[in-house]
């Protein structure tokens, strides 16, 4: 949840035809196979529902029994879902938008005056991540704050403390801060704390009984909840995560596989906002985000949902109005990505395709040819590939660098962010593959 959207940010969306492509006992059978690999390997602890008509059709979890510590029932576990707990956000304030008590277009001012540009922001722009407001949670190394008790007023502070990234509407920028506020909003719009709210507007009304906001977690039971894990040396170990009061509204949310499914389902088929509302919150174009809601691609296809990342946790769950399916998956550990494992269960399910990763390693003696660095016409942005301490790095500009590992000697990849880059050293190019997109980069002279 707490990652900055960057190159390395994508998340997936099921393709056309699913009427055509029901789970059928032999598909079922590969996601089985497909599952067990993924678990034998050791690449990864987890969760996944599918869901048709409103129905479980696929539920399963997977790699417990790698752990040192007997897990009992997992296939009952909740887990933390990070950042889809913003669309539970934009949900209450679509609610707020058509009861005629909050306008999209109104001014961050009117709520928090001492915001830097608060005069210029609009709620909207909040919503889509187009504010330029900054991120008060940041990566692993910088958030470590967060793991423990913070008074609010001193994350207020913070927030208002930090530097404007861009002008409204002149960029995009993932901001948890923008959440943090945007969930205050409610609260002091319904005058009630944001779980009171949370459970009266969507979680009773819907019976998601094991859906719950984690803000009062040391006061509330929540029992059976997963923990995070961390593979070191080839042992799981647990992973500390963050002190959920702490980001209320942006991440704190905990639910099952299936619920997240309901939620979605229900959200599109009207028994939540009118589909007026529901319109105004899907993204226009090709812009990644609407108000809450992340426009995301498979194949031609688009659709619907969200993804989140805790440090423990990395979700994602997606919805097809069309066909009314959903999926959600949701990583408690892993070593193999939640990207590229969204691509092996969806190459099953609409491809009736099992592809099982290789995860052997190739090592490429001299690097020199690869680095350099390379544009591309597709994407605003350059690519530095350099080598330190001999491995081969990648780094976008204005990102933080990552590892390539060579699968041969024309194709690298990042594993946990899905990233396949697929070198011609004689055209002096890398086509840069992830979350269906293909992108050509051209070395620089």
């Amino acid at each position: 949840m707490l990652r900055r959207i960057t190159l390395l940010l994508v998340l997936l969306v099921v393709q056309n035809s699913i009427a055509q492509q029901i789970i059928t006992p032999e598909k079922k059978q590969k996601l089985d196979e497909y599952l067990a690999y993924i678990s034998k390997e050791n690449q990864g602890i987890g969760e996944i529902s599918i869901t048709e008509n409103g129905k479980e059709i696929y539920g399963k979890s997977f790699g417990y029994e790698n752990l040192e510590e007997k897990v009992e029932n997992p296939e009952s576990l909740r887990y933390q879902m990070g950042s889809i707990s913003k669309s539970f956000t934009a949900v209450l304030l679509a609610m707020l938008e058509e009861e005629g008590k909050l306008s999209y277009d109104e001014k961050l001012e009117n709520y928090f005056p001492k915001i830097k540009n608060s005069e210029k922001i609009t709620i909207r722009q909040m919503m889509n991540h187009t504010s330029g407001l900054n991120n008060f949670a940041m990566q692993y190394g910088d958030s470590t704050w967060l793991m423990k008790k913070e008074k609010k007023k001193n994350i207020l502070k913070r927030i208002q403390g930090e530097e404007i990234l861009f002008e409204p509407r002149e960029g995009f920028e993932y901001s948890n801060s923008a959440y943090y506020l945007l969930a205050k909003i409610v609260e002091k719009k319904y005058k009630k704390s944001y779980h009171k709210v949370l459970n009266e507007k969507i979680l009773k009304p819907l019976k998601l009984k094991e859906t719950q906001s984690y803000v009062f977690h040391k006061k509330t039971k929540m029992d059976h909840v997963a923990q995070g894990y961390i593979l070191n040396d080839g042992k799981w170990e647990v992973v500390e995560d963050f002190y959920f009061p702490n980001i209320v509204g942006v991440g704190d949310i905990v639910s099952t596989t299936e619920e997240l499914n309901e939620f979605f389902r229900a959200l599109f088929q009207g028994e939540l906002i009118k589909k007026e509302s529901l319109d105004k919150m899907l993204a226009e174009g090709k812009a990644p985000f609407g108000l809450g809601l992340m426009q995301v691609f498979y194949e031609k296809v688009v659709s619907h949902g969200h993804g989140g990342d805790t440090i423990g946790t990395h979700s994602v769950a997606v919805y097809h109005p069309e066909e009314d399916l959903g999926l959600s998956v949701v990583l408690n550990g892993y070593e193999y990505a939640r990207n590229p494992l969204l691509i092996g269960i969806l190459d099953i399910i609409f491809n009736d395709k099992l592809v099982l990763p290789d995860f052997s390693k190739f090592k490429i003696e001299d690097l020199t040819p690869y680095l350099g660095k390379y544009k591309s016409e597709d994407l605003p942005f350059k690519v530095e590939i350099y080598e330190k301490d001999g491995e081969i790095m990648a780094q976008a500009e204005g990102q933080g660098a990552f590892p390539i590992t060579p699968k041969n000697e024309t194709k690298f990849e990042f594993i946990p962010a899905g990233v396949e880059m697929v070198f011609d050293l004689e055209k002096k190019t890398f086509v840069l593959h992830q979350g269906g997109g293909k992108f050509t980069f051209q070395k620089e002279e």
